[in-house]
């Protein structure tokens, strides 16, 4: 039936009723049991449908309003623009269907409508079980079906809870989309501008051309093809996220993991990041700076503002591309490496490997809880206040460091600057070490080490063999002890040795200074030395020419294959080695040999020295005084001016073929040479033995010799014999002259008749022999006379052996009578 109008109310029968609206400008109907009510085209048809409820299908009507029953409105093929209240159920055909919710809140089951917009009360939609693809605005709640359902925000902005949906599509405007089940949700998600999830877990991917987006309480949320950046909200949670570009914490503690096909991520804000399987890349943004614990992060770069990083216990791998200021490692093995930056300056705590960018400067600082690091091509280190232990890599590092405990060298060639506040560290397998102007204290590792150092204060070497070179351009001012081997650079080293007693090698050291009272041991390298000993209990020359100056304190040492030795201004006691030694000394006071064969030159000074063991002693140009030591000596003597038994041993002294003025005193023996020899000899039992020769004056008869050496005590004039004894001896074939211990003493410038030209006190010995026939008949063999006089100005006594008087006239000696 068609209505043409002015019908107010439409009941229909028990069978199907199928109404339909004549053309007119439009018709308001209340209608109830009506199967099928088609409106008029062209014209605004309102229904009102009974307080029994409707099942019917409703074409064309513009407005269709529910009653106080159950209404299930199927819209008609065409397409239907239609106003709907209080409709509980609502099907759109197959064409388009439009439909807008009536001003008074809605609750509405609905599938088929491809547009749906709510209004200003509140409207909760749910989606029927087929699958919905719809358009929906100011709708406060959408609830999705079993099916697949496509929604999408209209302009203008929405505020709604979504349920059930599978994909989810915002407008132009500001959507604040909140998931509304408990039970979780998966969502595509695109130009959504807040999603919160709820207690359940709820996996949020968001569409592929890029978003951002303000997320809460989501469990996982995946990036789409595009730039997508999320910033989480205030009450933070725990997020799996993946493929996002951006992700931003809020005020909340928010822990995140990053999925298992790797990232490229900037992180602000966050407390915790989780790498995944994959490779992560993760930018630190903002400028606030960060303080967030990570692990399984492959590539770190740090903010603009103040970073700090914390590593998580699992252990991390991971480049630190720069910007980083503060990292930390976990309880796990972490190994770090900086990336190729401009130069990071990082403070570091409980990493176990640090390497640097190569070619830019890495600075790094240890925190105060110390620690144990292998650090690769970094250019600083500096220590904290804890206890610091740092290997460097193997590929051999230049790095400056300062404060650290203990420093442990690679394979490679390591060359390390102490920094400028002084330091106290341990160090081996360094190859090259620079103190500073501060007091750097330096012990040496115990399995030995070769290394060149400067500007260093004290050293101490190991248990191994350490070989140390001084390399100072300003010279060096250094404590040693225990090193085996020292050289020392091209400046003016000074070396004092620690108390421990130390047996060193050295070279090229200026000053080497023992320790008191314990036994320092050195040797000198065979390139030669000059170099001042204080306090050094045994010098070992090497191969070279070693000149050797005893400092001023005195020295008591062992002394073995020095070439130059020369004391200082204290009392010097030197033994020699047992190898035997030739050198040349002076200002030594006490020389003893131990049983090798030592040559001994005294230096052109005045010496005055106690000597024994030594067999052969050479004087210097000046005078020379010797005492001899011990209970006998056997030695060649040359040049002394004195030497001085001590009267206990048998010693034997001979004279060296350079002859020589002599004044022995409690010598037992003296044997001539082949030289001119003057020999004073003492009161004391001295026995001269004389040798055959002449005077070196031309003339020398075999089987003959005389001698005759006089001292002149006053001026310190010697001469050979007076011309009176030249001229006798001459004409005496056989006759052996030797005048045995003949002691005058007058003041200086008194007369010897007897030939003498003017001398002091001393001893004159004359003994006579003759091997051939005397031709002048004073050849009474084996005599001797002896002349004693006293001291000048007290008279003179003249003790003659009555014998030789007679012959002693003969032979032109004319002893002079007292007084």
């Amino acid at each position: 039936m068609q209505v043409a109008g002015l019908v107010e109310t439409l009941v229909g029968g028990a069978g199907t009723d199928v109404i339909s609206l004549g053309v007119t400008t439009g018709t308001t109907m209340l209608v109830s049991a009506l199967e099928t009510l088609t409106g008029s085209i062209g014209s605004s048809d309102v229904v009102v449908i009974g307080s029994a409820g409707a099942t019917f299908l409703a074409n064309a009507l513009e407005t269709i309003v529910g009653g106080t029953g159950s209404e299930l409105v199927f819209l008609g093929t065409a397409g239907n623009t239609v106003s709907v209240s209080g409709i509980d159920i609502l099907i759109g055909g197959t064409g388009t269907d439009v439909v807008t919710l009536g001003t008074a809140g809605n609750t509405v089951l609905l599938r088929g409508i491809e547009t749906l917009i709510g209004n200003s009360g509140t409207d909760i939609l749910t989606l029927g079980n087929t699958g919905n693809t719809a358009e929906v605005r100011l709708f406060e709640t959408v609830t999705g079906g079993t099916g697949t359902d496509v929604i999408t925000l209209g302009n203008g902005g929405n505020t709604t809870f979504v349920s059930a949906v599978e994909t989810l599509v915002g407008g132009n405007g500001s959507d604040v989309v909140t998931i509304g089940s408990v039970l979780g949700n998966t969502l595509l998600v695109s130009d959504i501008e807040t999603l919160t999830g709820q207690v359940g877990t709820d996996v949020v991917t968001l569409g592929a051309a890029g978003n951002t987006l303000l997320v809460s309480l989501l469990e996982t949320l995946s990036g789409g093809t595009g730039t997508d950046v999320v910033t989480l909200g205030t009450v933070g949670g725990t997020l799996l996220a993946s493929g996002l570009e951006t992700i931003t914490g809020g005020t909340g503690s928010e822990l995140v993991f990053l999925g298992s096909a790797g990232n490229t991520l900037q992180a602000s804000g966050l407390e915790f990041l989780i790498g995944g399987a994959g490779t992560d890349v993760v930018t630190l943004g903002g400028t606030a700076g960060n303080t967030v614990t990570l692990r399984s992060i492959e590539t770190l770069t740090g903010s603009a503002g103040s970073d700090v990083v914390t590593i998580g216990d699992t252990g991390t791998t991971m480049q630190v591309a720069g910007l980083v200021e503060t990292l930390v490692g976990g309880a796990g093995t972490d190994v770090i490496s900086l990336g190729v930056t401009t130069g990071t300056t990082m403070l570091v705590s409980a990493l176990e490997t640090l390497t640097g960018s190569i070619g830019s400067s890495d600075v790094v600082v240890i925190g105060s809880a110390g620690a144990t690091l292998l650090a690769n091509a970094l250019e600083t280190i500096v220590g904290g206040t804890g206890s610091e232990l740092v290997f460097l890599g193997s590929a051999g590092n230049a790095v400056l460091v300062s404060a650290i405990d203990i420093l442990i060298g690679g394979a490679g060639t390591d060359v390390v600057t102490l920094g400028t506040a002084g330091n106290t560290v341990l160090l081996r397998g360094i190859e090259t070490l620079t103190g500073t102007a501060a007091t750097d204290v330096v012990t040496l590792g115990g399995t030995g080490n070769t290394l060149s150092i400067s500007l260093i204060d004290t050293l101490t070497g190991g248990a191994g063999s350490d070989v140390v070179t001084l390399t100072n351009t300003a010279g060096a001012t250094l404590l040693v002890s225990a090193l085996e081997t020292l050289t020392g650079g091209t400046a003016t080293d000074i070396v004092n040795l620690g108390t421990a007693g130390t047996s060193m090698l050295v070279s090229a050291l200026e000053t080497l200074t023992g320790s008191i009272g314990s036994s320092d041991v050195v040797v000198i390298g065979s390139a030669g030395a000059t170099f001042l000993a204080n306090a050094l209990e045994t010098i070992t020359g090497g191969t070279g020419s070693d000149l050797v100056f005893l400092g001023s304190g005195g020295t008591t040492a062992l002394v073995s294959a020095i070439d130059i030795l020369i004391g200082g201004t204290g009392t010097d006691v030197v033994t020699l080695g047992t190898a035997g030694n030739t050198v040349i000394l002076r200002g030594i006071e006490t020389l003893a040999g131990l049983g090798g064969t030592d040559v001994v030159t005294l230096g052109n000074t005045f010496n005055s020295l106690l000597v024994s063991g030594i067999e052969t002693l050479t004087g210097g140009t000046a005078t020379d005084i010797v005492n001899l030591g011990t209970a006998g000596n056997t030695m060649v003597v040359s040049g002394i001016e004195t030497l001085i038994g001590n009267g206990l041993g048998t010693d034997i002294i001979t004279i060296g073929t350079a002859g020589g003025t002599l004044l022995a005193l409690n010598i037992e023996t003296v044997i001539g040479g082949t030289g001119l020899e003057i020999i004073f000899t003492g009161t004391a039992g001295s026995t001269g033995r004389g040798r055959q020769y002449g005077l070196g004056v031309g003339h020398r008869h075999p089987g003959r010799r005389h001698r005759h050496r006089r001292r002149h005590a006053g001026h310190g004039r010697q001469h050979g014999a007076a011309a009176r004894h030249r001229d006798a001896d001459r004409q005496r074939l056989g006759h052996r002259h030797h005048h045995d211990r003949h002691r005058r003493r007058h003041a200086a410038g008194a007369e010897h008749r007897d030939g003498d030209r003017r001398h002091g006190a001393g001893d004159h010995l004359h003994r006579h022999g003759g091997q051939h026939p005397d031709r002048l008949g004073c050849g009474l063999r084996d005599r001797q006379h002896r002349h004693r006089r006293p001291d000048p100005g007290f008279g003179r006594q003249h003790h003659h052996d009555p014998r030789h008087r007679d012959a002693d006239r003969r032979c032109g000696h004319r002893p002079r009578a007292p007084g």
